[in-house]
């Protein structure tokens, strides 16, 4: 079967380089008649059934025989696909409506004060306490039984359009992955798997560990000290005895404790009012008493240095006559080397004047900011971080959704922004189909 599979793709080619273009006219019209067809009729009652996806092509064509004139050459192009649409309602594409909108010329009166006005602070603090609730279950085993109470929240509460990809985590470790396409793209693929195999040492996990979880880990350590302040415990590390006790005990709090426990955090410690509030002492005594931060003593972290000094003298190893510290082999004979440890707090000491706390509200940002790039990435992931076309294609979409479409017209964009070519529940992709 597989040679015989083979046979039939060098015919293909054979037919696609030989046959003239008349031939695969006759066969490629009754597939677009069809789609004229489905397309008028659409027409015929006022209803936009396809959409069209462009995208540009490119062929490569050889010259498979010298002569004279000839010489391989790329060839570019631009071709589309057809798209059916589901779920519009009849006036979604009304043309005189969608015209009227764009005559007002609403979108010219577009500020950066109206973007930030317009931002549904209620949802992102929705979900920015799911992901104060995840950092916690992560730093406290005991809590791991929330976790799919929390995707599933993620999913379905605080979803404001909710479409998967369709496969589970658990499935996808069991089965392979596998991937095809044209001959550029299996190369890519190759070449992807072989800096995979070379750049990637199992031996050392620590090499690539820093860069992948040192900010969700920072998340997490951040999280567990608010919870700490927020339980009354002098040591974060605490948080575990504490909710191992109530475990043993089938004593746990609620989903519902956990999660406004979470909100209250965020109010508190990932807003922009609150970056603004610890920085400014007047703030600070005018915010109600649940977002005021209480004023001591700064904190110091204890932390050891090591003196080391060479027995019978003063001296430490850079001390030496010559300005450099010996080799531990050149002299064998000398006096073993004393350590003493010693230990000095370590701070930031705020300038004379100021009443605020930057190293908080250093921490009030990151737990912000960091909150905001998770969700970022989700939602527009495999994209260039500093390409700028990006930037205006999101202002370009948010004027189209906020001033130059009906609700049904957003619906309907919505309801076919990703394409379910097998028609099983949840498959989702993008229209980028070419």
């Amino acid at each position: 079967m597989l040679m015989l599979s083979m046979l039939i793709v060098i015919w293909l080619v054979v037919c696609m380089r030989l046959l003239p273009n008349e031939l695969w006219r006759l066969w490629l019209t009754p597939p677009l008649k069809n789609l004229q067809t489905k397309v008028g009729n659409g027409q015929k009652q006022y209803q936009v059934l396809y959409c069209f996806v462009l995208d540009n092509i490119q062929e490569f064509l050889c010259v498979w025989e010298d002569g004279i004139g000839l010489e391989s050459c790329m060839i570019c192009g631009c071709a589309y696909m057809a798209i059916g649409l589901e779920d519009c309602a009849e006036d979604a594409f009304d043309f005189m409506d969608r015209f009227m909108r764009i005559l007002k010329n609403e979108h010219t009166e577009l500020t950066v004060s109206k973007l930030h006005t317009d931002i549904n602070w209620d949802h992102i603090q929705y979900t920015q306490s799911l992901h104060v609730l995840h950092a916690l279950t992560s730093f406290v085993p005991s809590l791991q039984p929330f976790k799919n109470i929390i995707s599933k929240a993620f999913c379905i509460k605080f979803a404001i359009h909710r479409m998967g990809k369709g496969i589970l985590p658990e499935q996808a470790s069991h089965l392979i992955s596998w991937f095809g396409g044209d001959y550029g793209s299996v190369l890519a693929m190759d070449t992807a798997k072989k800096y995979l195999a070379t750049m990637y040492n199992p031996e050392d996990p620590e090499s690539d560990y820093k860069n992948l979880h040192n900010q969700s880990g920072r998340l997490t350590y951040l999280v567990a000290g608010v919870f700490r302040l927020e339980l009354k415990l002098n040591d974060y590390n605490k948080i575990n005895l504490y909710f191992d006790a109530l475990a043993n005990e089938a004593a746990l709090p609620t989903y519902e404790w956990f999660i406004e426990k979470a909100e209250q955090i965020v109010d508190r410690y990932m807003m922009p009012d609150a970056y603004e509030q610890v920085l400014l002492e007047t703030l600070n005594n005018s915010a109600p008493k649940h977002l005021k931060f209480p004023v001591s003593e700064p904190f110091y972290s204890w932390r050891s240095t090591t003196a080391t000094t060479l027995a019978g003298t003063n001296q430490t190893p850079a001390d030496d006559e010559s300005g450099e510290v010996k080799d531990g082999d050149a002299d064998e004979d000398e006096p073993v080397a004393q350590s003493s440890k010693e230990k000095k707090a370590a701070g930031h000491i705020e300038t004379a004047g100021f009443t605020g706390d930057h190293v908080l509200a250093n921490s009030i940002l990151f737990m912000m900011e960091y909150s905001w790039w998770i969700e970022a990435t989700y939602a527009i992931p495999e994209v260039g971080a500093g390409n700028t076309n990006y930037v205006n294609l999101l202002l370009e979409m948010y004027c189209l959704f906020q001033y130059k479409s009906s609700k049904n017209l957003k619906d309907a964009i919505w309801n076919n922004w990703l394409v379910n070519v097998t028609g099983e529940l949840g498959k989702w992709i993008p229209d980028d189909l070419l």
